[in-house]
């Protein structure tokens, strides 16, 4: 192997240099490096240092997100960096708690702020969140921003066909990329199809197979995985990335190794056959490690002002600093009742929010009853369309 994070590859640009996409009238035509770097979860501070070490080992893609809470530690990299600005493209994300158009056109400038750019790379939104419905919105939103040159490519993240081909159907615009949950064992085949047939290009999150606090099964200690690499004279972490180069997707390594980092990049020097790459695959059934974007809500944790609306009762709020309030009177009999009540604005980003941030921990808890998944889809469903403010009761 060269090791050279410059190195051309004979299937796809190396990391530095990039692989043009090409797709189809509705998409966008980015080049993007082939590997790129993640941050989560790190800090801030570890974030500044990982980032600036990413840059000097030859990384030109640094991916972040709002949801992440380390985009400042991003920008202070980038900042004191020796590599020209227009050589680094950076991703960030769109929080759930921000859905809705004038919410995404405010969420973007704050994370251009903590970046301290004057422009973004690539500006993706982070979840569907399908039952709030209003990604559609949000991707109006980054449609302005685009024609407005403050974002030079649009996309998503963890969206799925059906998704994807709304946001087509209502806007005429298709993402430049999704960057989804993708390793050998959960390979998103028909996904990825499903992208090359509409011209985006698919990031890569997860890409060894480990999950949020390193759950998922271990990939690398395959039989195959192992076997594959030693052919090769790599690591299995090694070998795995180049079976990702070969599928056409980037993926985003994140280590703490400074060591790691620099063996991450050096897989230009060698090429997966077919069976190789059909052994790294391996069979079905395959498995997320990650959340199911069907039903995943995803929200930043944050102390804001109460919505009118909130299911207390659901397992996921109790202890929750929205859950608060007072009892209720109950107006049949005079008297008080087991019921409490919330109180403050109805509607708007703050009540989407909170709705968000309530049906995420709802929906996370395993004893979570069907009739409160309910009662999660109706305070969403209401902090998007608009209740009228003042004092709703609920079920304690």
């Amino acid at each position: 192997m060269t090791g050279d994070p410059a190195a051309e590859d004979p299937v796809a640009g190396g990391p530095a240099t990039g692989d043009s996409v090409t797709g189809g009238p509705a998409a966008e035509d980015p080049t993007i490096p082939s590997i790129g770097f993640g941050t989560a979860p790190m800090d801030d501070a570890q974030t500044e240092l990982a980032v600036a070490d990413a840059l000097a080992a030859g990384y030109r893609l640094i991916d972040t997100a709002a949801a992440y809470g380390n985009e400042a530690g991003v920008g202070r990299a980038i900042a004191a960096t020796a590599v020209p600005r227009a050589e680094v493209l950076v991703i960030t994300k769109l929080p759930g708690r921000s859905h809705g158009y004038e919410a995404t056109l405010t969420s973007f400038e704050e994370s251009r702020r903590r970046l301290g750019l004057s422009y973004l790379d690539f500006y993706l939104i982070h979840w569907p969140l399908p039952s709030l419905d209003a990604y559609v919105e949000s991707w109006r939103a980054l449609i302005h921003l685009r024609s407005r040159d403050l974002v030079r490519h649009i996309g998503v993240s963890n969206f799925l066909p059906a998704h994807i081909t709304r946001l087509i159907e209502e806007t005429g615009v298709a993402p430049a990329v999704n960057q989804v949950e993708l390793h050998p064992g959960f390979p998103q085949a028909e996904l990825r199809a499903f992208h090359d047939a509409h011209g985006i290009r698919t990031l890569a999150y997860s890409p060894l197979g480990r999950g949020p606090a390193g759950l998922g099964a271990d990939l690398l200690g395959g039989d195959e995985i192992a076997s594959v690499a030693r052919v090769h004279g790599v690591t299995p972490a090694q070998a795995v990335l180049r079976w990702h180069i070969q599928l056409r997707s980037v993926p985003l390594t994140r280590t703490s190794s400074l060591r790691r980092r620099r063996e991450n990049l050096d897989v230009f020097g060698f090429t997966l056959t077919p069976d190789e790459m059909d052994r790294i695959t391996g069979n079905p059934p395959y498995t997320r490690v990650g959340f199911d974007p069907a039903t995943h809500m995803e929200c930043l944790s944050e102390r804001v002002a109460i919505p009118a609306v909130f299911p207390i009762s659901s397992p996921g709020l109790r202890g929750h600093p929205a859950a608060t309030g007072r009892p209720a009177t109950d107006r049949s009999t005079g008297g008080r009742s087991s019921r409490r009540v919330l109180t403050g604005p109805g509607s708007g980003p703050r009540a989407a929010s909170m709705a968000c941030q309530a049906a995420a921990s709802s929906t996370r808890s395993s004893a979570m009853t069907a009739r409160e998944l309910k009662e999660t889809q109706i305070m969403a469903s209401a902090a998007r369309t608009g209740v009228p403010s003042g004092v709703v009761t609920v079920q304690a």
